[in-house]
């Protein structure tokens, strides 16, 4: 049982490794945002995605390691947590994997509250393009008319009235 505690330690001082590079992610991927560049995002996309998976498998790992040892006698993978490993655990051997449970915990919440703020400036930049957008179709819109010392607007050709002015 101790092997297995010293495998499950290791494997999740990997998996916070993992999550700090995911953290250095979100914060690389705002600077793509205000910078817009797309393919950039793209690629942080795919890195999280790659890095996510192997989390996974860290997870995937920890789980069988626990259920080997008889830590845990749930089968089911979706129940998985630290916390239920750590609290079947000896009292004597809890304290490193306490530790790196709020270490985890800390990152997760880091990650967390940047990807709301990335998502926060991303609607926000988009909300900005979708106004730009607009602006942009809404001034193709006028046909305006220029004459030789007057100034028209299509929609003001039908009425009689006229703005005079000298350029």
């Amino acid at each position: 049982m101790e092997h297995a505690i010293q495998e499950i330690e290791q494997l999740c001082q990997e998996k916070l490794l993992l999550f700090q590079e995911i953290l250095a992610i979100f914060q690389n991927e705002k600077k793509s945002i205000i910078g817009a560049d797309i393919g950039s995002l793209w690629i942080h996309t795919r890195k999280k995605q790659e890095i996510a998976d192997k989390i996974h498998e860290i997870r995937d790992r920890i789980m069988a390691i626990a259920l080997d040892a008889e830590i845990l006698v749930q089968e089911d993978t979706r129940a998985y947590s630290l916390l239920k490993i750590i609290s079947a655990l000896p009292n004597s051997e809890k304290s490193t994997l306490v530790h790196v449970r709020f270490a985890l915990n800390g990152v997760k919440n880091m990650i967390t509250a940047l990807a709301h703020e990335n998502r926060k400036y991303l609607e926000e930049s988009m909300k900005t393009v979708e106004d730009l957008v607009q602006i942009i179709i809404r001034n193709s819109n006028r046909d305006e008319r220029y004459g030789r010392d007057r100034y028209m607007r299509h929609s003001l050709a039908k009425r009689p009235n006229l703005i005079l002015g000298e350029v």
